[in-house]
């Protein structure tokens, strides 16, 4: 079992490294988060701060010099390992069998843990003590497409929990005219918060985020927050086959959707740094005979029946950790607020009474 001395000489090491090495370091302000992204030279062809919501330019950072070190309440760092040889500090968390990783879905988690995914060869560690966490992989090749698409989001929803906010797989919608009466889009994949969300924008909505999103609920009113500028759509998403303005950044080769990059508001773009939520709206998805989507079967859970679990059973799966805390958050948020569950049929004039009903 590791001891608390080995992730204190981890954080010694990374934060002399980076300096030594000329990593390269992004700050990252999403709602009372503050996230450091330091990433090693050998990764930066990586892009992988491209996903995450820019900071306003007084916070956004871009820096290598040896004498800069801004402060942030979670520094992550990205290395690729060096073939056939491992740093002493990084050994012991190499040298943990599989089973004896710690369990994290409880409340008895520890501060500090670490995490191996031996199919991507990389191992990710947190340690909120020193405020520090490592992405470490061996091969780019091999890292599954989230870590650039929803980068580091295990350690941002770790840092979340501990003030009172929630990172959610969820969307937003927000009128321009009334930024205090936001609706939060709930829904496993597959159920269409992100072809509303494209299609809203195009209808003149904003959005904090169509995938994930930070649900602040340290006062009686939640706030929303982004996290990324990414917009996912599935290739049978009526959005993407009539003309628009999208252009694809990249494709996930997982679920084989297309990824595009959305601007903040600062930059005459759509996304909305932070927002008042007034409401909590389940998504479900009528899917056309004329369109397979394999992932639409694989939905489960009914908005009208269990809109609770609707809210949060697709968050727990994909983010696994301290599913204590993220229940508990998910039901101060539906008592916050009241929810209301649609149906979105097929093609366009689905998504046009979808955002009717949502507007209204």
């Amino acid at each position: 079992m590791l001891q608390s001395v080995q992730f204190d000489e981890l954080a010694a090491y990374f934060r002399d490294r980076s300096n030594r090495d000329g990593f390269s370091s992004q700050l990252f302000e999403i709602g009372p988060l503050d996230v450091m992204l330091s990433i090693a030279p050998e990764c930066a062809a990586l892009d992988m701060g491209m996903a995450l919501t820019l900071a306003e330019p007084s916070r956004g950072i871009s820096e290598s010099r040896s004498d800069f070190q801004p402060a942030a309440g979670l520094t992550v760092y990205v290395i690729q390992l060096p073939t056939g040889r491992i740093d002493h500090p990084l050994s012991p968390f190499f040298s943990l069998k599989s089973h004896s990783l710690q369990q994290l879905s409880g409340s008895n988690h520890p501060k500090q843990f670490v995490v191996r995914y031996d199919e991507h060869r990389m191992i990710k560690v947190f340690d909120q003590v020193n405020g520090i966490g490592l992405l470490a992989f061996e091969e780019p090749t091999l890292l599954p497409p989230w870590e650039l698409f929803s980068p580091i989001k295990e350690f941002i929803h770790m840092y979340a929990l501990d003030k009172s906010c929630l990172l959610l797989h969820a969307a937003s919608l927000v009128c321009p005219s009334l930024p205090d009466q936001g609706a939060l889009i709930v829904g496993p994949g597959g159920s269409g918060k992100s072809t509303l969300t494209a299609y809203s924008i195009e209808q003149g909505m904003l959005t904090n985020g169509d995938d994930y999103v930070l649900v602040d609920l340290r006062q009686d009113t939640p706030l929303c927050w982004s996290v990324y500028r990414t917009l996912k759509l599935h290739p049978s998403s009526p959005v993407l086959q009539g003309k628009n303005r999208w252009k694809v950044w990249r494709s996930d080769s997982l679920t084989n959707k297309s990824v595009m990059l959305v601007n903040t508001v600062s930059q005459g773009g759509p996304l909305l740094q932070q927002a008042t939520l007034s409401r909590v709206c389940g998504l479900s998805l009528m899917q056309s005979r004329a369109v397979h989507n394999p992932k639409a079967h694989s939905i489960h859970s009914d908005p009208y029946r269990h809109p609770y679990l609707h809210s949060c059973m697709s968050t727990i799966q994909q983010i696994p950790y301290r599913i204590d805390a993220t229940l508990a958050l998910s039901k101060k948020l539906h008592q916050s607020i009241p929810y209301v569950a649609y149906t979105i049929a097929p093609g366009i004039e689905g998504l046009q009474n979808a955002l009717s009903a949502i507007k209204g």
